[in-house]
């Protein structure tokens, strides 16, 4: 038996050429399309919408909740309740305590009290949630903030995250800046300008990309590669395959100002106030100011090539933290003052070595040549004072003159410039060089590296600050032949001495 057309008192039911306009004090429950026209307007102001069939549609606004059976497409929805779409949906702007989607979710900018659930993927410009967000598959969200957990299952294109949970991905992430209190990467392909933990960053097997990772607690796993400038924690973060790594003391140090560096990324030092939500662009490429010590570049193009030609073309990008210091820095140990000091003795038989011979050294070697000249300066040496007057007054000459090989020779083994002398940070540099060596010690030492410390025990410093830069090379270059990895740990530590080196 047909089904009758009921209209109660109260409701407005109008169809009209650019779509059906319903509005009613309680629900509202449609069991039809009506024939593929649009719903231009439904409202119900105290009850629940139901769309028992697919729908497209202006505008639903309900006290309660929102339901469709199938799929949605709509300018807005406006929800007291939940918004629950079994198939998927697009709208352009949502307002509701929750959201349920069986299928994809895409849209605009959405506000959500509570939880988000997208069974596959899920597409915005921005989402606000008060609860958890939960993405079975991909995502692609200009601004995320969540008052919960994020939970990805699949890749994530994300400008900036503010999750006041925890956030975990399960694939590849390409990101602006991501902000939570724990965030767990599992694995894949991580791009992102900052990763900051309010209280821990964990890492597993992933290939990073990353300027910053900033967290009380860090941990990598030994599996975890690529390449990362700045890891910050107070904790050990643990073994891994990434290179750069430097504290953010270090990064200072090196390169300028870490407050600028943190800021630029929306990122904060730890201990600090959180810093702004702006949103950060995401990093399709890393980004030019990053990895300023391009050394680890040269070491990753050398990886990746293992051409010879690779790691010399990318050798120039070391230049910034390897720069030559100011030369008058430790000039004393290669300079001409020295030399000067002592050229009355060498250059001319002036009377300045008059007290230095004291008679023995020529009686030692008495040479015929010079025999007469030398015979009365034995007689009126300093301890024959009681000589007559005259001879004391030719003594100075006498002596300058007559014993010039003598008296050179032995003074040129004190010469101050064949003995270097020690740097007040010399220890400081040979521990931090040693360091080095250690990471080498299951394995055969590079002859750079053996180079670099025998520099340095020598205190040979004018050479360390020349040859720094081509001893880097020639490690790279030793890595590259090898066909093995450079520690991260290796290249921190280079720079720690490349700074010291600055500083000498």
């Amino acid at each position: 038996m047909p089904q009758p057309f009921v209209v109660p008192e109260g409701v407005v039911f109008l169809i009209e050429e650019d779509g059906v306009t319903i509005e009613n004090l309680g629900d509202v429950v449609l069991h039809t399309d009506f024939g593929g026209r649009m719903l231009k307007r439904i409202v119900s102001t105290e009850g629940n919408i139901e769309l028992h069939s697919g729908a497209r549609a202006g505008s639903l606004e309900a006290a309660g909740d929102v339901r469709v059976d199938g799929d949605l497409q709509a300018e807005a929805v406006s929800s007291g309740g939940a918004l629950r779409v079994g198939g998927s949906a697009r709208v352009a702007q949502v307002r509701a305590a929750a959201v349920d989607v069986g299928g994809n979710f895409g849209g605009g900018n959405h506000q959500i009290g509570g939880n988000v659930t997208v069974a596959r993927d899920l597409e915005a410009s921005s989402l606000h949630a008060g609860g958890n967000v939960v993405v079975g598959s991909a995502a692609a969200v200009g601004n995320l903030h969540t008052g919960g957990n994020l939970e990805i299952g699949g890749n994530a294109e994300l400008a900036t995250l503010h999750i006041s949970g925890s956030a975990s991905f399960g694939g590849n992430v390409n990101a602006g800046t991501i902000r939570a209190d724990v965030v767990e990467i599992g694995g894949g392909n991580v791009t992102a300008r900052g990763i900051q933990g309010t209280t821990r960053v964990t890492v597993g097997a992933a290939k990073l990309t990353v300027d910053a990772i900033l967290a009380p607690e860090v941990n990598l796993d030994a599996r975890t590669s690529g390449r990362v400038t700045v890891v910050e924690s107070n904790n050990e973060p643990g073994a891994s395959a990434i290179k750069g790594g430097f504290r953010l003391v270090d990064y200072a140090e090196m390169f300028g100002s870490a407050d600028s560096f943190l800021a630029e990324r929306g990122l904060s030092a730890l201990g600090a106030a959180p810093a702004s939500a702006t949103p950060v662009a995401p990093r399709h490429q890393p980004a030019e100011e990053t990895m300023d010590p391009a050394s680890i570049e040269a070491a990753e193009a050398a990886e990746r090539t293992h051409e010879p030609g690779a790691a010399a073309a990318a050798e120039p990008a070391w230049e910034p933290a390897v720069a030559p210091p100011p030369e008058p820095v430790w000039e004393p140990a290669v300079s001409a003052p020295p030399e000067a000091a002592w050229e009355p003795a060498v250059s001319a038989p002036e009377p300045a070595w008059e007290p230095a011979v004291s008679a023995p050294e020529p009686q030692a070697e008495p040479e015929p040549a010079q025999q007469p000249a030398w015979e009365p300066i034995v007689v009126a040496a300093p301890e024959a004072a009681p000589e007559p007057a005259p001879e004391p007054r030719v003594e100075p000459v006498v002596i300058a003159i007559a014993a010039p090989e003598p008296v050179v020779e032995p003074m040129a083994a004190a010469d101050p410039l064949s003995a270097a002398v020690e740097h007040p940070m010399h220890q400081q540099l040979a521990s931090t060089v040693q360091r080095i060596a250690d990471c080498y010690a299951d394995t055969e030492l590079p002859p750079a590296v053996d180079r670099l410390r025998t520099l340095v025990d020598s205190r040979a410093y004018p050479e360390v600050r020349a040859e720094i830069t081509n001893i880097w090379s020639e490690l790279l270059k030793y890595h590259q032949k090898k066909g093995i990895r450079i520690h991260h740990q290796v290249t921190t530590t280079f720079n720690s001495v490349n700074s010291l080196v600055k500083k000498m």
